[in-house]
């Protein structure tokens, strides 16, 4: 699979393929690239890319150049981002359906 996505507005691939085993990972995201990569073989892709999509928001957000951001804070957040968006997309979808059709209907 081979895409791309937007976010504030940097097209960004994404693939899903093999991943080095020496990476010692399951997702990457490459800023000099601008590319996603989630492993072809993890059972939990979906996860995996919203992690992934976390470290790109947080890179073109700019957020890094606050004074007190980490790499530890930086990976708590991405996990807890995919855990989130694992456990509740049905849910978000279902929302964002009923909340375009509201819009619709003002119109």
């Amino acid at each position: 699979m081979k895409t791309k996505i937007n976010v504030l507005g940097s097209n960004t691939t994404v693939v899903v393929d093999a991943i080095p085993p020496e990476q010692d990972a399951v997702g990457l995201f490459v800023p000099p690239k601008n590319i996603i990569v989630v492993e072809r073989s993890c059972d939990q892709k979906f996860k995996n890319f919203s992690h992934e999509l976390m470290h790109l928001l947080i890179d073109r957000s700019g957020i890094k150049q606050t004074e007190h951001w980490s790499a530890d804070v930086e990976e708590i957040l991405c996990e807890n981002f995919s855990v989130m968006m694992d456990e509740n997309w049905k849910q978000i979808e279902r929302i964002r359906t009923k909340m375009n059709s509201l819009d619709k209907k003002k119109k």
